[in-house]
């Protein structure tokens, strides 16, 4: 079939995909005028120092069919100083960057509609709405729009028990497409996407990540954690992720999923095992921060009233506290406590009944004929201890305000009232919101102040590309490549095997492979999304550029393009140089601010522009 010589004209000047992923290795050149080294923290497990010249990453970018692990990276720090040296970009853009998972074309955190005279009282409604969630369906943690996505996704084991969990996929799993042992892992991971990419509660969905990697357990063990990952998620991260800290500390102890990830289920008086003990004190509550080193407990200071710091002394004794901790994995018939449901137990044989002195504090024999009250005690103990405050409002700190937290030796009047905030309220069942609304919205808060001083993660950055684009994205298990495009870029999720959790630093992830595999991600959501032809994801750039055109923004190739940098970023690009790269897209030889798009030309074009403009340097801030 002969095509209208304009089509012609048409195919031959448009670029490949390869050319687009140059054209961004320049853009990204472009707006970083210095480079700075980044030098990554080995504790923080973030890889090693990497470099090279901005310019060098056009070059990188073509080798995207077969990534390069060497020691090279995207600019050092890609985006300074221009980005320190940048206006801040308006408080919605901070808002909804900060504390959700980017702003929405569709407006679904419902910022729009939020009552507030000034942008400030906007602000503080919006995050107030936020902290407390009126969730639409209560086995999805969500509002009904988005409940219905996960329902059409067909999830079946989110409705699951414990104990249906247990049965189904640990004891009697099958080749049926329902019964696999993987199954529950699966559901949790296409359910996450969906929540984080629509669901109205955006901050609540960042905070269930952030405890996901505060109490990381690896889901894909093939065995209990796998088998019963609905639980996981659903009871005690969802169920505490804006509650009391103690409260949720005590369903990671007792959920099958963590005591078979640290070993507590064969922690016995006759083999007792410190896993759980040690990174229970160590990652999820006191932290390294607040370790005395090997010595006696009496030379701690403060001991034996009030301990500052812990010692190992403190995790051997505590190790024994969590002795007969379990699963119930097992039954015997002559004692029907024994289910083999996948429950806890506490099972007093395997108890070390012993004398124990943690943190000071004796734990006489007599307690070990109460039920679990040694565990709970240690719990209590480093619940309420203020090194447990300033650990986890620092995690907090970095999390949602940025890398450069107050230093340990240095006091900050604010930091230090948000532990005590913290330890105050150990036993408040609102003690998360609490902290994290005077962190957010008071007025000595340096939130609004901080943009551009942390990066999105994988995590962040793909879900952020699919709200920008009005994505309809229904993932399920027949289409598997948005996973895989995906898991490249280094952040899969559930999938971290140390204890602690992905970093949450600038550094770790600001490389030429976490860069590179960005872009790779954003070009196949951009090509397979917008022929329509898939039932995963489909997006419809052209149809949201002509609405914006019937409003009046005219055809011209910077019409366009600044219409979509408006959209996407919020804001003006951070270079000159950045934007001419966008709206040279558009044009592609034609005049910028004179030259009329047609239809065809909008067609074909838009989608390579917003994927210029997703792959900046810009769209990576936080």
């Amino acid at each position: 079939m002969t095509q209208p010589l304009e089509a012609k004209h048409s195919q031959r000047r448009k670029p490949s995909r390869r050319a687009v992923l140059k054209l961004t290795g320049a853009l990204a050149a472009t707006s970083a005028a210095t480079t700075i080294h980044a030098t990554a923290n080995a504790d923080d497990g973030t890889p090693p120092s990497m470099s090279m010249s901005a310019s060098a990453a056009a070059t990188s970018s073509e080798m995207s069919a077969q990534p390069s692990l060497s020691n090279q990276a995207f600019a050092g720090d890609m985006l300074q100083p221009a980005a320190v040296n940048a206006p801040l970009p308006p408080l919605r853009v901070i808002a909804l960057t900060r504390l959700a998972f980017g702003p929405s074309l569709m407006d679904s955190e419902g910022w729009n509609g939020t009552a507030g005279a000034t942008e400030d009282e906007k602000f503080v409604n919006w995050v107030t709405s936020q902290l407390n969630p009126a969730f639409d369906n209560s086995v999805y943690f969500t509002d009904a729009a988005t409940a219905t996505r996960i329902q059409t996704a067909n999830l079946p084991t989110l409705g699951k028990s414990l104990p249906q969990l247990w049965t189904d996929h640990m004891r009697n799993p099958t080749q049926n497409d329902q019964l696999r042992r993987h199954d529950p892992a699966d559901d949790v991971y296409i359910a996450s996407f969906i929540r984080a990419v629509y669901s109205k509660w955006q901050l609540f969905e960042l905070l269930v990540d952030f405890w996901h990697n505060h109490f990381n357990v690896h889901a894909w063990d093939w065995s209990y954690a796998m088998a019963t990952w609905v639980h996981y998620n659903r009871d005690v991260i969802r169920t505490n992720a804006l509650g009391n800290f103690r409260t949720m500390l005590e369903a990671v102890a007792t959920s099958p999923a963590m005591l078979f990830y640290l070993d507590n289920y064969i922690n016995t008086v006759a083999g007792p095992n410190e896993n759980w003990a040690r990174e229970m004190i160590e990652l999820h509550t006191l932290g390294a921060e607040n370790y005395a080193g090997v010595v006696p407990r009496e030379s701690v200071p403060g001991y034996p009233a009030a301990p500052e710091k812990y010692c190992d002394g403190d995790v051997y004794e505590a190790t024994r506290c969590f002795t007969g901790w379990r699963v119930n994995d097992e039954k015997k018939q002559s004692d029907p406590t024994f289910k083999d449901d996948g429950t806890f137990l506490y099972d007093s044989s395997r108890h070390d009944r012993f004398q124990k002195i943690v943190l000071g504090t004796n734990f006489p024999e007599t307690w070990a004929n109460e039920a679990m009250k040694d565990g709970r005690t240690v719990m209590d103990k480093v619940a309420s201890h203020p090194g447990t405050g300033r650990f986890i409002v620092r995690k907090l700190w970095r999390r949602f305000i940025g890398d450069t937290v107050p230093p340990l030796s240095v006091p900050n009047a604010f930091f230090d009232s948000l532990a005590a905030l913290w330890t105050a309220n150990w036993q408040n069942p609102n003690q998360i919101r609490i902290v994290l609304q005077e962190m957010l919205t008071s007025p000595l808060s340096p939130f609004k102040t901080t943009f551009g001083d942390k990066i999105k993660r994988p995590f962040e950055a793909a879900i952020s590309m699919l709200r920008s684009t009005a994505a309809d994205f229904r993932p399920d298990k027949k289409h598997w490549d948005f996973s895989w495009y995906y898991e490249s870029m280094g952040q899969d999720l559930f999938d971290r095997r140390p204890p602690d959790g992905y970093p949450d630093v600038k550094t770790a992830w600001n490389n030429t492979t976490s860069i590179l595999m960005r872009w790779r991600f954003c070009n196949w959501m951009i090509e397979e999304g917008t022929p329509k032809d898939r039932s995963d994801i489909k997006l419809d750039l052209f149809a949201w550029t002509i609405n914006a055109i019937n409003g009046g923004i005219g055809r011209t190739p910077a019409g366009v393009a600044d219409w979509w940098i408006a959209v996407i970023l919020g804001r003006p690009m951070l270079s000159t140089q950045s934007r001419k790269a966008v709206v040279d897209m558009l044009a592609r030889g034609s005049g910028t601010t004179t030259y009329q798009l047609s239809d065809n030309e909008l067609r074909e074009r838009v989608p390579d522009a917003v994927a210029l403009i997703l792959m900046s340097p810009d769209y990576q801030l936080r």
